[in-house]
C-alpha cells in the first residue's frame, strides 16, 4: 500500500514484502498528524458512512484543534483531495474548496529534510499558536485604524479585506502604513485597542496562554510583519495559479522559472516576516538554489522539517547527489536515518487518501464518498 499526498511520499507499507515502516517527513511522525486523513477514510469506509472528501478534511481540521494547536487546514485538505498531476489551490471562504491547478509538463519536485524536528503540538505555545494570535490581534488593530465600524468582531485578514473591499496589494500597503514593522508589547496593543487582549481573542482556544506569556516577558508581538506575510503570500498563491492557468502557448521552461521565483519569494517571507523558518532550513534552501533548483521553500508549518524544491526536468538525481555531498555528508555522525529515501526523494503530485484493495481480492463496489482503488 502506498500513499502520496501533495506530491510527497508520506507513508509506505509493503504488504506483500511483509515490511512495514514509518516515514518521517516535515520532522514529524505520521501517527502524530498525517495519519488523520487515512484513519478517517478507513474508519468511515469500514462503517459504510458516506462523506465527500472535503467534509472528511473539515472533520480532521476540527479534531486536530482539540490537541492544543490552532492549526489551519491545508495539509488535511490536500491529503483528502490530492489529484495526480495537479497542484491544489485550497480556499476556505465561503467554504472549504480545493481547485485543481495544472502544472507545466515535466515539472518535478525534490523533498529534502533538514533533519531538525519540530513537534508542532509540543512547541505550539512558542510557535504556531503565537502566529495565530498575532494575526488575530493584527487584524483587529488594522481594522480599527482603517475605520471599520465593527472592528471588534473582525476575526481574519480575509474578513477584513472583504469588509474593506481592497485588493491584496492594497491590504499589504495598508499594513505597512498603519502597523509598520515595530513590535508592540501586550500593554501597547491594549492601549491601542482600549480592550483586554484576552477579550479580543475570545474564541481562540489557545490564545490566552500566549498573551499571558508575552505580558510577563514584555516581549513584542510582531503584528505588522505577520499580516504583511499573510497578504503577500496570498497574492503569490493567486499569481502561481493564474500563471499555470494561462500557460497555453507559453514556454514551459519560462513558466517554471516564474513559479520557482514565487517559491523563493515565499520562503523569504516565511523567514523574514512570519519567522517560521530555522537555520537548518535556510541553509538547505541556499544549497538547493546553488545547485540548480528553480525555486525552494520550507514546506509545512516550519521551524524544522522539509524543503520542497522545483528542479528542471531530468536534473533531479544530480541535484540529490549534490545535496548529499554538501548538506547530508557534513552532518554529525549518527544523525542520518539508515534509508536515504526517508529524507530526500523525487516526487510529483499524486492522488490523496484512498481505500486500496490487494489485486487478489475481488473488486468491491464503492461505498460512501471515499475514493477506492
Amino acid at each position: 500500500y502506498q500513499r502520496r499526498v501533495h506530491g510527497k511520499q508520506w507513508y509506505q507499507r509493503r504488504v506483500h514484502g511483509k515490511q512495514w515502516y514509518q516515514r518521517r517527513v516535515h520532522g514529524k511522525q505520521w501517527y502524530q498528524r498525517r495519519v488523520h486523513g487515512g484513519a478517517a477514510v478507513s474508519f468511515l469506509h469500514a462503517n459504510g458512512v458516506s462523506l465527500p472528501p472535503v467534509k472528511i478534511a473539515d472533520l480532521c481540521i476540527a479534531s486536530e484543534r482539540y490537541v492544543g494547536v490552532m492549526s489551519g487546514g491545508m495539509d488535511q485538505t490536500i491529503i483528502m483531495t490530492g489529484e495526480r498531476g495537479f497542484a491544489k489551490h485550497v480556499s476556505f471562504v465561503p467554504e472549504l474548496e480545493a481547485h485543481s491547478v495544472q502544472l507545466p509538463a515535466g515539472t518535478e519536485f525534490v523533498i529534502t529534510d533538514c533533519l531538525r524536528q519540530c513537534k508542532k503540538a509540543e512547541t505550539a505555545g512558542e510557535g504556531y499558536n503565537v502566529r495565530v494570535t498575532e494575526c488575530r490581534l493584527g487584524t483587529v488593530l488594522l481594522s480599527k485604524r482603517l475605520g471599520l465600524e465593527n472592528w471588534k468582531t473582525v476575526r481574519t485578514p480575509r474578513e477584513a479585506q472583504d469588509l474593506l473591499a481592497k485588493s491584496l496589494a492594497e491590504m499589504e500597503a495598508a499594513v505597512r502604513e498603519h502597523l509598520g514593522d515595530k513590535p508592540l508589547t501586550v500593554a501597547e496593543v491594549e492601549v491601542a485597542l482600549q480592550a483586554k487582549l484576552t477579550d479580543v481573542c475570545a474564541g481562540l482556544r489557545q490564545s490566552g496562554p500566549v498573551i499571558e506569556s508575552f505580558r510577563k516577558s514584555g516581549a513584542g508581538l510582531e503584528l505588522g510583519k505577520r499580516l504583511a506575510h499573510v497578504f503577500s503570500e496570498a497574492a503569490r498563491v493567486l499569481e502561481f495559479r493564474s500563471s499555470c492557468e494561462g500557460q497555453a502557448g507559453a514556454d514551459p521552461a519560462a513558466l517554471r522559472e516564474r513559479l520557482g521565483a514565487l517559491m523563493d519569494d515565499s520562503h523569504a517571507s516565511c523567514r523574514d516576516l512570519y519567522a517560521c523558518s530555522c537555520d537548518e532550513l535556510d541553509t538547505l534552501v541556499k544549497l538547493c538554489k546553488a545547485n540548480g533548483a528553480l525555486g525552494s521553500r520550507l514546506t509545512g508549518a516550519g521551524w524544522g522539517g522539509c524543503v520542497v524544491s522545483m528542479v528542471p526536468p531530468g536534473t533531479a538525481e544530480a541535484f540529490i547527489s549534490a545535496i548529499d555531498r554538501e548538506y547530508y555528508a557534513k552532518l554529525p555522525g549518527g544523525v542520518l536515518p539508515a534509508d536515504p529515501q526517508s529524507y530526500r526523494f523525487v516526487t510529483t503530485p499524486a492522488s490523496g487518501a484512498a481505500v486500496v484493495y490487494p489485486p487478489a481480492e475481488e473488486p468491491i463496489k464503492k461505498k460512501s464518498g471515499c475514493p477506492i482503488h
